[in-house]
């Protein structure tokens, strides 16, 4: 059952949290041990934002002012994207996440921004493709998927919002996947990153 995604505890199981007062979103990093191990911790978000409250000063008669909504909803029932304690080049990690908007202001523009936090960010290549059907843990029942982004998560997290469509209806939804792979470097022996997806609609 989808819920809405106003934000996020993060929690490793190694006790240790820091909670931002805004979004309550706990961060935690785990440390990595021996050779070519380092440790991804990966928790997803979507920002709701409002179109601007509509606040007459006076009144007419037969006139009248309602605030419509900006809701987007996922499937992971609370679950980390990706939580991983020991991540090494030859072992990619995977994931899916669907994304569905409950709004009523129609349409919206949706957004996607990474969050990252670590050293280990410099050293993680990411694939994000969108395509319809499947959702967290169906990947397999994904199609139609297309090419969002390649590159670093460092560089996802220094860049602009991922503009990932225009969505017209309320329900409409599309499917994310998730590949992640540590670069075989030296440099990312120890490091550690945690990071924040979020999506963002706003008001076409």
């Amino acid at each position: 059952m989808a819920r809405p995604l106003d934000g996020y505890r993060i929690d490793d199981g190694l006790g240790a949290e820091r909670r931002e007062s805004y979004r309550k979103v706990d961060r935690s990093a785990g440390m990595a041990f021996g050779a070519a191990i380092a440790s991804l911790l990966v928790a997803t978000m979507v920002v709701n934002q409002s179109a601007g409250a509509l606040q007459p000063k006076g009144s007419v008669a037969g006139t009248g002012f309602q605030v419509g909504t900006i809701t987007l909803n996922d499937d992971d029932e609370g679950r980390s994207l990706v939580n991983l304690a020991n991540m090494v080049p030859s072992r990619p990690a995977r994931e899916c996440l669907e994304v569905t908007y409950e709004g009523t202001i129609l349409p919206v523009e949706v957004s996607l921004q990474a969050l990252a936090d670590g050293p280990l960010a410099e050293h993680v290549v990411v694939d994000i493709e969108r395509g319809t059907g499947g959702g967290y843990g169906r990947c397999d029942e994904i199609t139609g998927a297309e090419p969002v982004y390649h590159g670093s998560l460092a560089s996802l997290a220094a860049g602009e919002p991922l503009a990932v469509g225009t969505w017209r209806n309320t329900g409409d939804r599309s499917s994310f996947r998730f590949t992640f792979r540590l670069e075989d470097d030296a440099a990312a022996i120890g490091q550690a990153t945690s990071v924040d997806f979020r999506w963002e609609a706003v008001p076409q």
